[in-house]
């Protein structure tokens, strides 16, 4: 699989619409997605204060918004927002 951020517009669309066929089952099903998608989502929680937690970084990507939506869609948590973030982590 491409990585997002290094993917054209065309093939992050394609990504995205793949994971959220994907996750398009029943709603009682338990679904997890794990891996290295290159987005940060950042603190602004508007409109998604069902998904996201209130312990964001501080910055965003450009993939943000179709990282959100998949999660808006699939009725998923953005567990890296919902945990205090480690400094020591922290990567420019």
């Amino acid at each position: 699989m491409h990585q997002p951020n290094a993917a054209e517009e065309w093939d992050k669309e394609n990504i995205y619409s793949s994971l959220r066929s994907i996750t398009d089952c029943r709603k009682r099903d338990l679904k997890i997605i794990m891996g290295d998608l290159n987005t940060k989502v950042g603190k602004d929680k508007t409109e998604k204060e069902f998904i996201m937690g209130r312990h964001g970084i501080e910055t965003s990507t450009e993939n943000r918004e179709l990282f959100t939506d998949l999660c808006s869609f699939s009725d998923f948590a953005i567990g890296g927002t919902i945990f205090t973030y480690n400094k020591i982590h922290k990567t420019n």
